[in-house]
């Protein structure tokens, strides 16, 4: 019941805001922060798709839309003053129409956004660190995509026999998800034993990573090691294992696998009023990982008074 309302929330909002292709930013008004309307919703959409907004689409702009909209102008070369106006309309306008003339062989639906030179946010952090976990990026993980994050995905493009274009778009994305399998074994048994023991030793991965950051206090909205939400602290470790899952965790619970019973590695999910409030990693033994309010990154008991009357479901990645 709870996973249908989630995902039915998510379709209607997704066909709320979703930006149709001849108008993905109408761009009928200038808008500036203290504004509140639909264009603002479009706007913080538009933003959020391409890796420069994290927060969520209100349509109030505050000041995380200013500084969001100020990432963009800043990276495209036009005056970052925060203010949507003609010219940054035109510049969206330009984004949406090269995106509508992208080649019909790729498939859009597998990616939720492109990544290039010139944006930064922590999506494009996240691929650095995928990227350094296979041995291709060497450089600084400051969330910047510079010259140095094009060549790594050049390289990995390269290497997976890609289009060597520097972009992280739909292709690149399925190949860094899944991984790119170059030849079967032919056995069927052999390739259900290797992916049974990949799957126990990513599993192992991301619980000697979530360990590690035992004690980083909780910020709400945080993901990075200077404070988590429980969110924040599940995509953040996921990503330096080498997964990239989202950090809102309606988002995150709809892309889980459901499982009867938990197992090492398992996301765990608590509800309040029949919504995911919150998320931690399974560790075995009735045991989780998570971004506490009050305790920061803690180990707690499955099945203690508090946990235990909000446990929703477990799922998988």
């Amino acid at each position: 019941m709870v996973r249908k309302y989630v995902l039915t929330t998510l379709l209607s909002a997704a066909l709320l805001f979703s930006p149709i292709a001849s108008d993905a930013v109408a761009g009928d008004q200038t808008l500036k922060q203290g504004m509140k309307d639909a264009d603002v919703s479009e706007l913080q959409d538009w933003l959020k798709s391409n890796g420069y907004l994290e927060d969520q689409i209100d349509g109030i702009f505050g000041p995380l839309t200013e500084k969001a909209l100020k990432t963009y102008q800043d990276a495209i070369g036009i005056g970052a003053d925060g203010i949507a106006g003609p010219q940054t309309f035109g510049a969206i306008s330009v984004s949406e129409a090269k995106v509508q003339a992208a080649p019909p062989s790729v498939k859009t639906e597998a990616v939720s956004r492109s990544l290039r030179q010139g944006m930064r946010g922590n999506d494009v952090r996240d691929l650095q660190m995928i990227l350094e976990n296979r041995g291709i990026y060497k450089s600084a993980l400051d969330g910047v995509f510079g010259a140095d994050t094009a060549r790594a995905v050049r390289s990995y493009q390269q290497e997976n026999g890609l289009q060597e274009d520097g972009i992280y778009g739909p292709q690149t994305f399925s190949a860094l998800e899944i991984g790119v399998v170059k030849a079967a074994p032919e056995n069927n048994n052999e390739s259900q034993t290797q992916a049974a023991d990949a799957a126990v030793n990513f599993s192992e991965n991301v619980i000697d990573i979530a360990r590690s950051y035992s004690g980083t206090p909780y910020h709400k909205n945080g993901d990075t090691p200077g404070g988590f939400d429980s969110g924040g602290f599940l995509h953040y470790v996921f990503a330096e294992a080498g997964k990239m899952i989202p950090a809102d965790l309606s988002d995150m619970y709809v892309r889980t696998t459901p499982s009867d019973k938990p197992q090492p590695g398992d996301i765990v999910f608590f509800q309040q009023e029949e919504a995911v409030s919150h998320a931690g990693l399974f560790l075995g033994g009735g045991k989780f990982i998570h971004a506490d309010e009050r305790a920061g990154v803690t180990v707690s008991n499955l099945g203690d008074s508090n946990w235990g009357k909000k446990y929703m479901e477990s799922g998988r990645i």
